[in-house]
């Protein structure tokens, strides 16, 4: 596959074309899940799918339960997908429930609502390998600064200590480390935010985040987990402005390193997508004001360097769409097109950027 081709999915027993879905990769396969679709944003109970890339074929999830919503979370337990939270497409009602699906099995279960996290939307949630951890969001009364932790095996949840935990936020980014879960940006009860905190789920305890160097304050911007640094990028402030800028976080020197622009960085966005690929962040898609991107660039923290990656085919143009990395491509589901609606043409694509010798682009 040519470094920047869009090479479309098929559309039998695909998901319908959404927005903000979750996408999930399980390391065979890519789950999406939710979000808000066409006709008049409500998707039908919840449906979702999994492609297998290898064998190229979608497998319908069932849609029994849970119920659709979107501005919900979930992660891949190795097991299950997780799915918790969020709003109902029906009632425009936020949730306080959460299911497990089991792939192998093809069935559902529901979580128990034990203590359990009040009910919101726009929170974040973390995969540790034992919990995951739900934090922050917002509800009927404003932004939120708790949260819970979830054992899927025990079917328990936890209580977070409160005590030192960043500022109430909702639609903040979310990275794991290995051992901690760190918390960035957002939307807080003043506006838009440039701190974070760790959070230890060994120790059930918070540790403040330096934002000595920090990238400014905002909300739509993307943040990935390289190994050993927390790479955030991207996003917008208020309404109108747009950053192409970032900064690399070291959890170990509690220190920011800002990004320099240099050649082929990509242009100012938010609502975009960010992946990992061992070696460098792949920014894809988003928007800046009216106007949808395609294509993008890949950052590479070891020389400060970026490299341009052109869309070979502007149908794949899109924001607030879903992006996950397989070890050799990076799978884009869903998103906002053009004209307001939703991607309907190439709603899902395997883009192939390992030649670093890509046609560099407009990006």
């Amino acid at each position: 596959m040519a470094a920047g081709m869009a090479v479309a999915m098929p559309d039998a027993h695909a998901p319908t074309p959404r927005a903000m879905t979750s996408a999930l990769w399980t390391g065979g396969a890519m789950i999406v899940w939710g979000g808000v679709g066409a006709p008049n944003d409500v998707l039908d109970k919840g449906e979702g799918a999994i492609y297998f890339p290898a064998e190229q074929r979608w497998q319908e999830i069932p849609k029994v339960e849970p119920s659709s919503r979107f501005h919900h979370s979930a992660v891949w337990t190795g097991t299950y997908l997780a799915v918790w939270g969020g709003v109902d497409s029906r009632s425009n009602e936020r949730l306080s429930s959460g299911w497990l699906y089991n792939p192998d099995t093809k069935e559902w279960r529901r979580m128990s609502g034990d203590k359990s996290p009040s009910p919101r939307s726009g929170h974040s949630a973390a995969w540790t390998g034992k919990y995951m951890i739900v934090w922050g969001g917002e509800s009927e009364g404003g932004v939120l600064q708790d949260g819970a932790m979830y054992d899927p095996v025990a079917d328990t949840w936890l209580e977070m200590a409160a005590d030192a935990a960043p500022a109430a936020r909702s639609f903040h980014t979310v990275t794991w480390s290995g051992s901690k879960m760190m918390v960035w940006g957002g939307i807080g009860e003043g506006g838009d935010l440039n701190s974070g905190g760790l959070f230890d789920p060994a120790t059930n305890s918070w540790k403040p985040m330096s934002n000595l160097g920090a990238p400014s304050s905002r909300v739509s911007h993307s943040a990935v987990w390289t190994g050993s640094k927390m790479i955030v990028w991207g996003g917008r402030k208020d309404s109108e402005e747009f950053f192409g800028d970032g900064g690399l976080y070291d959890p170990l020197k509690d220190k920011w390193t800002p990004i320099v622009a240099t050649k082929n960085f990509p242009s100012r966005r938010e609502l975009h997508t960010a992946v990992w690929t061992d070696k460098e962040m792949v920014i894809w898609g988003g928007q800046n004001g009216e106007r949808m991107l395609s294509g993008g660039a890949a950052f590479n923290p070891e020389t400060n360097s970026w490299r341009a990656i052109r869309d070979s085919d502007k149908s794949v143009a899109r924001s607030q769409h879903s992006a996950v990395w397989t070890g050799s491509a990076m799978l884009v589901f869903g998103g906002r097109a053009k004209n307001g609606g939703f991607v309907s043409k190439k709603v899902g694509v395997a883009i192939s950027f390992a030649n670093p010798n890509a046609s560099q682009g407009d990006p």
